[in-house]
């Protein structure tokens, strides 16, 4: 069952107040604590990255299988010239299937993608947040308000 978008969203704002929420730390500790964040969505978008690069060639592969028999007048001498040996029906299918799995490839690893750069825009601001709260202004005639604003609208 899909859990609501506002849900989804406090989640990603608990796990990256979580993870920054030490008052110090290290740009080397930020730094994996940011690869920690997105590491199961990364893996993920490069096993669909890897889906769909496969799913490219299915179809060249295929369309050559396929003329080899055609050219061959339909022997059996075709096999040893082909890249893939596989047989005509799943020659076939392989010419349409490729594009299909391509496109859904590359389609969820867009939006693993977008995922990502959600979580680290999320986890970004939080940090940010979390540094304005501990910064003192008092020698400053700006509120901490515009800091963090200024701030946020660079990260986005």
């Amino acid at each position: 069952k899909r859990q609501p978008r506002a849900t989804i969203q406090s989640g990603i704002k608990r796990e990256a107040s979580s993870l920054f929420a030490k008052e110090s730390f290290s740009s080397k500790a930020f730094m994996s604590s940011l690869f920690e964040l997105v590491l199961i969505e990364w893996l993920s978008q490069g096993c669909f990255q890897f889906l769909s690069t496969v799913a490219l060639y299915m179809t060249p592969l295929a369309l050559q299988r396929i003329l080899l028999r055609v050219s061959s007048h339909g022997t059996d001498d075709d096999e040893n010239k082909c890249v893939l040996p596989i047989s005509i029906t799943m020659a076939l299918l392989m010419l349409f299937l490729g594009p299909a799995i391509k496109s859904i490839g590359d389609g969820q690893n867009y939006v693993r993608g977008r995922h990502i750069g959600v979580r680290i825009k999320a986890a970004l601001l939080g940090a940010i947040y979390q540094k304005s709260l501990i910064v003192d202004l008092s020698a400053s005639k700006e509120s901490v308000g515009k800091i963090n604003n200024l701030i946020s609208v660079d990260v986005s």
